[in-house]
């Protein structure tokens, strides 16, 4: 789960730099499974870098994926540690115990479309392998247009990626 925040709403490509907050739980598998939890990886990207990527499919290097922008990864017992933990209250307000100041690429502006996310994937491997794959996988959309040739313009998320 994640959300963004921001006092502006006008950036120069080069530094749409926004506060994220985001956590959730990893999927931690015992010793004894084929699944070796890694934790969960962090990447700006566009739909359709999104909406390219399969569950349970071998990648063979997390940090290059195709049109996926790579942040960092969080090792999943520190992500299940309470740190990245949120709370939902009844009436569907989340309040996210870790908010991070990233800055987007500004390639991410000039893979063309109208909107970028910040993507979160539950990695795994299996024992014996070198392929990592993807257990789950979200994404929140940050909608925007352009400005002039180096400004963009950043409106409310609309959606989750599907």
């Amino acid at each position: 789960m994640s959300a963004v925040k921001s006092d502006h709403t006008d950036f120069e490509i080069n530094d749409v730099t926004l506060d994220f907050y985001f956590g959730g739980l990893a999927s931690e598998y015992s010793p004894d499974q084929e699944r070796i939890s890694l934790g969960v990886a962090l990447y700006f990207c566009n739909e359709e870098a999104y909406s390219a990527l399969e569950l349970d499919t071998p990648y063979t290097d997390y940090q290059t994926l195709d049109g996926l922008y790579f942040i960092k990864l969080i090792d999943v017992k520190e992500f299940n540690s309470g740190n990245y933990e949120v709370d939902i209250s009844r009436f569907g307000k989340a309040t996210f115990q870790h908010c991070e100041t990233l800055t987007v690429p500004s390639e991410v502006f000039l893979d063309g479309g109208d909107h970028f996310g910040l993507a979160m994937l539950d990695l795994y491997c299996l024992k014996d392998q070198t392929d990592y794959y993807v257990a789950e996988a979200s994404c929140l959309e940050i909608k925007y247009e352009f400005l002039d040739a180096q400004s963009v313009r950043l409106s409310k998320p609309a959606h989750v990626f599907k």
